[in-house]
C-alpha cells in the first residue's frame, strides 16, 4: 500500500512540475500577443493621423428669451500632414451668419493619450455683408481666440480623442484649453 501511494505521489509531483512549466508559458504568450496587437493598432492610428477630418454639430441656446430662431454651430477639424485647420460655422435658421477659421499646424501626436497638439497662428473671420455685427456665439469664440489674431505667437490647442468607433463613423473629442467635449462624425 505504501508503494502504490508513493508512485501516485511521484506521478502527481511530475505532473505538477510539468503543469507549472507550461503555465509559465501562457502569461508570456499572452503578453507577447497583447504587445503585438498594440503595435498593430498604434501603427494604424499613427498612419491615419496625417488625414484627420471631423465634423461636429451643436444646437445653441438663444441669448434672448424671445429669440425663436434656431441657431447652430458646426465645428470642422481637419489635418493633412502638418497643416491643420479649425473652422467654426455659425448658422441661424439654416443660413450662414459667420465663419471663423484658425489655421496652423500639427505640432505633435501623443499616441498613448490619443492627443493631437496643434498650434494655430492665423485666424480669419467671414460674415454676411448685410449683417451689422458678429453673432453673439461667434463673438464669444472670437474673444477666446483673439490671441491668435493679435500676436504672432499663436495659440496652442490640444484635442484628445476620448472615444472612437471608425465602423460607426463617430469620435468623441475634448479640447483644451476650454475643456469642451464634442461628438463628431469622422469624414
Amino acid at each position: 500500500m505504501s508503494n502504490g501511494w508513493w508512485r501516485l505521489g511521484s506521478v502527481t509531483n511530475r505532473q505538477l512540475h510539468h503543469n507549472q512549466a507550461s503555465f509559465k508559458l501562457w502569461p508570456l504568450s499572452l503578453l507577447v500577443l497583447a504587445i503585438l496587437g498594440m503595435i498593430v493598432f498604434l501603427n494604424g492610428f499613427v498612419q491615419d493621423r496625417d488625414h484627420l477630418n471631423l465634423t461636429c454639430d451643436a444646437s445653441l441656446y438663444p441669448h434672448k428669451v424671445n429669440d425663436k430662431k434656431e441657431k447652430s454651430l458646426v465645428l470642422k477639424v481637419t489635418s493633412d500632414g502638418k497643416k491643420a485647420q479649425i473652422r467654426y460655422d455659425y448658422f441661424s435658421d439654416g443660413h450662414s451668419m459667420g465663419i471663423m477659421l484658425l489655421n496652423g499646424k500639427l505640432i505633435k501626436l501623443e499616441v498613448a493619450e490619443m492627443t493631437y497638439n496643434f498650434r494655430f497662428t492665423k485666424g480669419e473671420i467671414r460674415k454676411d455683408i448685410y449683417q451689422k455685427g458678429l453673432p453673439v456665439h461667434l463673438n464669444d469664440i472670437l474673444k477666446a481666440g483673439r490671441e491668435v489674431l493679435t500676436n504672432h505667437k499663436g495659440i496652442d490647442i490640444s484635442m484628445q480623442v476620448t472615444q472612437m468607433d471608425r465602423n460607426k463613423g463617430y469620435s468623441i473629442v475634448k479640447f483644451d484649453p476650454g475643456n469642451n467635449v464634442w461628438a463628431c462624425r469622422i469624414n
